[in-house]
């Protein structure tokens, strides 16, 4: 059975920045994710795993701005979907 608690928050204009920046970049990081695995597959019939094969997720992280607060954790789950 599942349960779900709504809780509604108020963040201060700075936090608020902070937490559009991190679900824009989750977001951005996802669809890159699903971008690089469904090109894998199409062109080579290969599934990738997110532990292993997407590295270059992993490294790509590092070169666009806005990108430098998000860790490597959150990336990999968001590529697990």
């Amino acid at each position: 059975m599942l349960r779900a608690t709504k809780v509604r928050i108020y963040p201060t204009p700075e936090q608020a920045e902070f937490i559009n920046a991190q679900f824009g970049a989750v977001r951005f990081a996802y669809n890159k994710a699903l971008h690089i695995k469904k090109h894998s597959y199409q062109r080579h019939r290969v599934n990738l795993n997110p532990r292993k094969d997407l590295k270059p997720l992993l490294q790509w992280r590092r070169n666009p701005a806005g990108m430098d607060g998000l860790k490597n954790m959150i990336l990999l789950r968001c590529s697990r979907r």
